[in-house]
């Protein structure tokens, strides 16, 4: 997570998190795409970049293991924002969510899920949607069945624990290569993930 602040010896200035896109598969809080933290922070705002768990290990269907991971990491990065963004000036009431890509449907889908009720107040959804990008529970099952079954064990939180981080990334990058064609593209996460 980056804070950019303009003075943390300031307080009450309005909030600002940015999530980035890349379709749930890349990126981070630094991609070259959004370097407006400090024009923000010139006018006033003070901006969070927040990083989350990609592709299969935030987002597969895995038994014994809680869905969509990735945003459930977007929802303790906007906790950490409410407890401790005073400390650099920001104003827990005044929190903005906004994202691209897979960061807007990311916002949209915080702005629907009750876990991250009364941690952000405003959403801008520069692309993407709600409704993009999003799977329901047995698409999702299906994508995680097939990466595992690169990986010769079964979907679960066990076996897959204790598998080499080099072949977890083969897997899903060779799962992902198989659906690049499929008219409805690779979908990691759960439709549930509002709701769990």
């Amino acid at each position: 997570m980056n804070v950019t602040t303009p003075d943390p010896g300031r307080s009450g200035l309005p909030v600002m998190v940015w999530i980035h896109g890349s379709a749930f598969q890349v990126g981070s809080n630094t991609l070259a795409t959004f370097d407006g933290a400090a024009c923000l922070a010139r006018r006033g705002v003070v901006v969070v970049a927040i990083n989350y768990r990609l592709g299969a290990p935030g987002f597969a269907e895995i038994d014994g293991a809680p869905s969509n991971r990735g945003i459930r990491d977007q929802i303790a990065a906007l906790e950490w924002v409410h407890e401790n963004i005073h400390a650099f000036g920001g104003d827990p009431a005044n929190v903005t969510v906004f994202g691209t890509s897979a960061g807007g449907v990311s916002a949209a889908l915080l702005f629907a899920s009750p876990r991250a009720e009364g941690l952000f107040h405003r959403v801008i959804v520069q692309s993407g949607g709600g409704g993009t990008m999003v799977a329901e529970p047995e698409d999702a099952r299906r994508v995680s069945r097939d990466w595992s079954r690169r990986l010769g064990v079964e979907p679960d939180a066990a076996t897959l624990g204790g598998t080499a981080r080099e072949d977890l990334i083969a897997a899903q990058l060779a799962t992902i290569h198989d659906f690049e064609n499929d008219p409805a593209p690779t979908r990691w996460g759960s439709s549930t993930v509002a709701r769990s």
